[in-house]
C-alpha cells in the first residue's frame, strides 16, 4: 500500500488509505481513553508490522511517558512514521528503538535469554553495499545453545545501537566462540594488531565505519560525472525477490545495484550524501528481437534527455518477460509523476516505477494511476 507517495495512487488506492487512517485515529483514542493494552490490538488492526511499547519518565515526577512504534520490517516504517505523526500533540512518541547504554543492553540480553554478554568481544567488517557485519565472539565458558547466543547477540545490538544504526548500517549479525574468559587463555602473538575488539566498543566501531563511508561520498550525484565506465552484470534467475524476472543489467553503480538485486538492506544514503533515490522503471514492452531492443534504447534516450539536476540514468537491463531502467531522482511526489508520464510517451501503457530504498520497497507507482490535469470539461481518467 502507498503511505509516503499515496497521492499518486489510484481512486480504490486513495478509499483504501481513508479507511487505514479511521484505524489509525481510533487506535490513538483507544490508547487516552483505555490505555496501552487494549490501544495495542487497535494498532494490530492497523497493521500487523506494528507494536506500541511504553517507557517510564526520564525524570522522577516528570510524568511524561515515551511512546515507541516499533516496525518488524523495514517495508512497515514509512506506516510507523505516519502512525506516529497522527499522535496526539501532548504524547510523546518516538518511532524505532534508540541507542542504549551498554550495561542497559546487558541486562536486556540477560532478561530476555539467560545469556551474559558481558565478556564477549566483536568484529565489525565491510560487506557489499557498504553495509557492515558485526560478529559477536562468544567465550566457550558462557553457557547457552548456539540459538540462545544468537538471540542474545541480536536483543543486545538492537538495544545498544537501536533501530535507525541498525536498519541503515548492519546487513549481517552472527555470533562466534572463543577461548574461554576464566582459567587458561589462549597464547597470542601481541605484536599482531587486535581483529577484534571489547563488546561495549560497538557503537564507536560502527559510527566510525559511518562516518568513514559518509566522508567517501560524493555531496550529490547529479554533481558528479557519471556513465563513462559501464558493468554488465549477470544475474541468476531467482524464484522472488525485488526483480526476479531480471536476467542482465548493464550500470555504471555496480556496487549499488548488485547489493539491492541481491536482497540486501538498500538506502540510497550510503552511496550519496544528496537527497537523490535510487528507483527502478519496469514495463513488459510485448516485443521480440530488435523491436524489443530499439524500444528500451528509446526510453535510455528519454532518461538521458531529462534536466541533469532530477534525473540520471544508472542502469539499464532485461529479463525474460520485462525490461528494466535504474535511474537516480528526486523523491518529490510531483517529479515521480511527472517521469512516469514522461517515459509513457513511449507508447507504453504499463510501467511501474518503483524505489530500490527498503522502507519504499512496496510502494510501486503505476503509469494509469499517474493523476493527469485536464481542462474544465473533460474527463479525468
Amino acid at each position: 500500500m502507498l503511505i509516503q507517495f499515496r497521492e499518486l495512487d489510484s481512486k480504490e488506492g486513495k478509499e483504501k488509505f481513508l479507511g487505514l487512517q479511521l484505524l489509525v485515529k481510533n487506535f490513538w483514542c483507544v490508547y487516552i481513553a483505555q490505555g496501552e493494552r487494549l490501544a495495542s490490538s487497535a494498532l494490530n488492526r492497523v497493521d500487523e508490522r506494528l507494536e506500541l511499547v511504553s517507557s517510564p519518565p526520564l525524570q522522577e515526577n516528570s510524568g511524561q511517558t515515551h511512546l515507541t512504534v516499533l516496525y518488524s520490517s523495514l517495508g512497515a516504517l514509512p506506516l510507523a512514521n505516519w502512525v506516529a505523526s497522527m499522535a496526539p500533540q501532548q504524547l510523546r512518541v518516538r518511532v524505532g528503538r534508540p541507542e542504549g547504554g551498554h550495561k542497559e543492553a546487558l541486562e536486556t540480553a540477560m532478561e530476555h535469554t539467560g545469556v551474559n554478554l558481558a565478556s564477549s568481544r566483536v568484529r565489525v567488517g565491510f560487506s557489499r553495499g557498504h553495509l557492515l557485519e558485526i560478529v559477536i565472539q562468544i567465550p566457550l565458558d558462557v553457557s547457552g545453545t548456539i540459538e540462545e547466543l544468537q538471540v542474545a547477540s541480536e536483543i543486545y545490538l538492537e538495544e545498544r545501537l537501536g533501530d535507525g544504526v541498525l536498519d541503515m548500517w548492519v546487513a549481517s549479525i552472527s555470533v562466534d566462540r572463543i577461548a574461554r574468559s576464566t582459567g587458561l587463555m589462549m597464547v597470542s602473538d601481541v605484536a599482531l594488531s587486535s581483529l577484534h575488539h571489547a563488546l561495549y566498543e560497538v557503537l564507536g566501531l560502527v559510527t566510525r565505519a559511518a562516518q568513514g563511508v559518509q566522508g567517501e561520498l560524493p555531496l550529490s550525484i547529479f554533481e558528479e560525472s557519471w556513465g563513462e565506465s559501464w558493468t554488465a552484470l549477470e544475474i541468476p534467475e531467482m524464484q522472488q525477490g525485488l526483480q526476479a524476472d531480471r536476467l542482465f543489467a548493464s550500470t555504471c553503480f555496480p556496487e549499488a545495484l548488485k547489493s539491492a538485486l541481491e536482497g540486501l538492506p538498500f538506502r540510497s544514503e550510503r552511496f550519496t550524501r544528496g537527497p537523490e533515490k535510487f528507483i527502478w522503471l519496469r514495463w513488459r514492452s510485448g516485443l521480440q528481437g530488435q523491436a524489443r531492443l530499439a524500444q528500451r534504447r528509446g526510453m535510455e534516450t528519454r532518461a538521458r534527455e531529462q534536466p541533469a539536476a532530477s534525473c540520471l540514468l544508472a542502469g539499464t537491463g532485461f529479463g525474460k518477460h520485462y525490461d528494466y531502467l535504474d535511474l537516480w531522482t528526486l523523491p518529490e511526489a510531483h517529479k515521480l509523476a511527472n517521469l512516469i508520464e514522461v517515459f509513457s510517451e513511449e507508447g507504453i501503457n504499463d510501467i511501474e516505477l518503483g524505489f530500490y530504498d527498503s522502507i519504499w520497497a512496496g510502494e510501486v507507482l503505476q503509469s494509469w494511476r499517474t493523476p493527469v490535469l485536464v481542462s474544465e470539461g473533460e474527463n479525468i481518467r
